[in-house]
């Protein structure tokens, strides 16, 4: 009889520590909350497990660990955090050290307005920003909140690879949007709950809004890509 209640004790205790919950908040060394930070799990510092973005008091939370060994944090203007997770650990509070860096020979800082919560969508304004003077899309987008582009694959924290759109027209391919300029990209929509409008199965929505109309032919990137100088 006891050996068959130690048995379920720890079936119980793995079971916990399995799904061990994750938790904290991401502010900056003022204090000052960070809303839109991307949060993600790794194993064995490589391996991408799981993500998510703070919410606009900064709050990031994980239901499901994943058996992960390492946080890691990042924001635009911002250093980037990682650190290693302790067995049992359930909250980890982040601060991130604010750091000026050239990307492209443009220089990026904390601007935490760039990103706006809009009727139920994040909206990360691109004319006129820093952002809008990179050399490709592609690295618009890696500083776009739960965005991330990986062997030419785009993937929402959380919810896997997007619809994706340009203005009003529903890509065919990637390479339409690798051929957009960031110059010409008014501002990206990231819609995490796209509710009835679109088919059930889709998770996350991402619209490209341009400056200029695109159409459906080809378009030609003039610009020299080069690569990025860490200040």
């Amino acid at each position: 009889m006891k050996t068959i209640i130690l048995t379920i004790l720890t079936l119980v205790l793995l079971h916990v520590a399995t799904f061990a919950q994750i938790s904290g908040t991401v502010s900056d060394t003022n204090g000052e909350k960070i809303p839109f930070a991307n949060v993600v799990l790794l194993k064995n510092d490589t391996i991408f497990l799981s993500g998510t973005i703070t919410d606009e008091n900064g709050k990031y939370e994980f239901a499901d660990t994943q058996n992960a060994d390492l946080l890691k944090v990042s924001y635009i203007g911002y250093v980037d955090f990682s650190r290693e997770i302790s067995a049992n650990e359930t909250v980890i509070d982040v601060v991130l050290e604010s750091s000026d860096f050239k990307l492209d020979e443009i220089t990026i800082s904390a601007r935490r307005q760039i990103t706006q919560i809009k009727d139920g969508a994040m909206i990360t304004n691109i004319s006129g920003s820093p952002l809008s003077k990179l050399t490709d899309i592609q690295h618009v987008l890696n500083f776009v909140p739960g965005v991330v582009l990986q062997n030419e694959t785009i993937t929402i924290l959380g919810k896997g690879e997007p619809l994706v759109y340009i203005n009003n027209r529903k890509i065919r391919d990637l390479s339409e949007v690798l051929q957009l300029l960031p110059d010409n990209i008014k501002n990206i929509k990231l819609i995490t709950n796209p509710g009835a409008k679109y088919d059930s199965e889709v998770k996350s929505v991402l619209i490209i809004n341009t400056i200029n109309p695109t159409g459906e032919g080809f378009s030609i990137d003039n610009k020299l890509s080069i690569g990025h100088q860490y200040k």
